[in-house]
């Protein structure tokens, strides 16, 4: 799940990477604690992280660096590093080497090696044929049947995997759906391009993906992951169990802020280039971000790491032992171009399989990045230089500035260059980026459709059923709707209540839907994942905050159904987006997602 959103430190290229271990350091003056057996991070960077963390207001930040040192008579070693800042929970206990983070989407890469150790070991399909990297998937999984033909005949492994199937991200379609669900919900679902014309993230191709282990070896994924990668690794704090790894008491807090001002953040910026609580809200913790096993679509972004675990992982992907090298580095081929360099410094991004490369001021790195509700990571390898770094944290809304910000600037550590102030680019970003579908109601609206014509049941075969209703006044009582989220609805979107509609949905990213009304049959979306806050004794409060950055997009609304516009299948920057129109014909098949109106 890719993110893209950073103070700067005068790089000591004469100071060691690490300093000495078997150290415990007082956290008032921002350096790691409880870090013992592992090198320290340099007390610059160190003291940098903290400074960047207590500016933005950052919770929890976990950092595990592992790079080759060679010695006077040029034998090298490998050297690992943790860091750890701020607090694990909300009750205040500190991070420490052993806390755990959600790494979200790094978890692709180990979905990705598992399918090549199958291909590498000639796994065979059904036919009797080996597995290859060109097998169609209509191979694997017959009867398969993508939204189109073209998709169903030609699809292949490294087409799945390397994010240009065609398949938008569908991600509002399914709630812990495995495999095999999401496999007969292909044929409901709507393409948004041509096969490998066009980089499109999606999430559901990998758990297709994991799907393959079971599927040809009988084995689960995430046993297959443990026996394959945890267990030789002696990765013992790692897991994709997710209820397995709260039970443990060492899973970090997610976190979410509640009262973001963006037009304040925009002053503050403008004038100082400072932000500060007034604009970026307050931070609340939420717990786990699921109470669910999370298994079923595990291949897409399940694992959960101590920080103990990721200098494992990294250190293998340096130096593999267990995996072999060329999975490693073929991961890394660019197989999809993504993006165009957005600063002169970096080069143009290009997802491989699982991973992502580019060049670093004239360096080559591969990377990938993860994001959950109030968690967030990025893995960052120089592969030519022998380093690599994980920083993974509970900050959600200024996670580019945490972690691209500050993983830049280690790079740069690392490879002795004039620091650049790149969490002050990455919040620069943050700060002015504009929603570009956002509805804006014209001056002279027309008439909507009454709250009749709106309230009722809507239908999709794979998105669900939802009932939309009208949001009463904050006196009415409301079975569907705790009073506390009516206010949170209330207060984001308007100061009276005319027109403005909610819906109670189970989806994986979101749990309720507002729309607004626009002009028209048109009205705008807005997609929240509510959770009640923590209080002090975990018991939860009456306090709701959304855990992600709100989407939004427009609608159209009829006595017929409701067709969802503006990005909302998930297709990403490089498919264009339909908006709702006002009269517009045909709007059940131009719809990304169409939800027929039963009741």
């Amino acid at each position: 799940m890719r993110l893209i959103h950073a103070l700067s430190v005068l790089s000591l290229k004469l100071s060691p990477w690490f300093g000495s271990s078997h150290s415990m350091v007082d956290r008032e003056q921002g350096v790691p604690h409880d870090v013992k057996d592992f090198a320290r991070l340099p007390e610059h960077m160190s003291k940098y992280v903290e400074e960047v963390r207590t500016e933005l207001g950052v919770p929890s930040i976990g950092i595990a660096v592992v790079k080759r040192v060679n010695d006077d008579d040029g034998h090298g070693s490998w050297e690992s590093a943790i860091g750890t800042f701020g607090t694990a929970n909300v009750q205040g206990d500190p991070v420490t080497k052993d806390s755990l983070f959600a790494i979200a989407s790094n978890t692709k890469f180990f979905t990705a090696l598992s399918v090549g150790m199958l291909i590498e070991n000639g796994t065979k399909l059904p036919s009797g044929e080996p597995l290859k990297w060109d097998t169609k998937i209509k191979v694997i999984f017959p009867g398969i049947q993508f939204p189109e033909p073209s998709q169903t005949d030609l699809l292949n492994v490294i087409d799945l995997m390397s994010m240009h199937s065609g398949m938008p991200r569908h991600d509002y379609g399914f709630y812990n759906s495995d495999y095999k669900e999401i496999i007969n919900a292909l044929p409901h679902l709507r393409a948004s391009a041509e096969i490998r014309q066009a980089y499109q993230y999606c999430n559901i191709g990998f758990v297709i993906l994991s799907g393959i282990i079971p599927e040809l070896t009988g084995t689960p994924f995430h046993e297959f992951v443990q026996q394959h990668f945890f267990d030789p690794l002696d990765m013992t704090s790692s897991y994709l169990k997710a209820t397995v790894a709260s039970a443990t008491g060492k899973w970090t807090d997610s976190a979410l802020r509640i009262g973001i001002n963006k037009p304040e953040c925009r002053k503050q910026w403008t004038e100082n280039r400072k932000l500060d609580a007034s604009c970026l809200g307050q931070v609340h913790r939420f717990g786990p971000w699921t109470d669910t096993d999370y298994l079923e679509m595990g291949g897409a972004g399940g694992a959960i790491l101590s920080l103990v675990d990721m200098t494992k992982w990294i250190k293998e992907l340096l130096d593999p032992q267990v995996v072999p090298a060329d999975l490693i580095k073929k991961a890394g081929h660019p197989y999809t171009p993504i993006t165009d360099p957005t600063w002169p410094e970096l080069g143009a991004e290009s997802y491989g399989l699982g991973q992502i490369s580019f060049s670093f001021r004239g360096h080559q790195v591969v990377t990938h990045s993860g994001g959950l509700p109030g968690a967030t990571s990025l893995l960052l390898r120089l592969v030519n230089d022998d380093y690599g770094i994980m920083i993974a944290t509970n900050e959600g809304d200024l996670s580019m500035s945490v972690l691209y910000g500050l993983g830049h600037r280690f790079l740069e550590d690392h490879l002795g260059l004039e620091p650049i102030d790149w969490v002050e680019r990455y919040t620069d970003q943050w700060v002015n980026r504009k929603n570009e579908n956002q509805v804006i109601a014209p001056k002279h609206p027309k008439p909507s459709p009454s709250r009749k014509e709106v309230e009722g049941m809507y239908e999709h075969p794979v998105y669900g059923s939802f009932d939309i209703r009208a949001v009463e006044p904050l006196s009415v009582s409301m079975d569907s709707l705790d009073s506390n989220v009516q206010a949170l609805i209330t207060e984001q979107f308007s100061d009276h209540l005319e027109g403005i509609y909610f819906a109670h949905v189970r989806m994986i990213f979101a749990n309720y839907i507002v729309f607004t009304r626009v002009s028209g049959n048109v009205f705008s979306w807005t997609a929240l994942d509510l959770y009640p806050t923590l209080n002090e004794d975990r018991s939860k409060s009456k306090v709701f905050g959304n855990a992600l950055a709100p989407a939004t997009g427009s609608a159209f609304i009829s006595s017929k159904g409701i067709g969802m516009f503006g990005n909302f299948w998930g297709a990403g920057d490089a498919v264009p987006v339909e908006k709702a129109e006002e009269d517009m014909d045909y709007v059940e098949k131009r719809a990304e997602v169409w939800f027929k109106k039963v009741e």
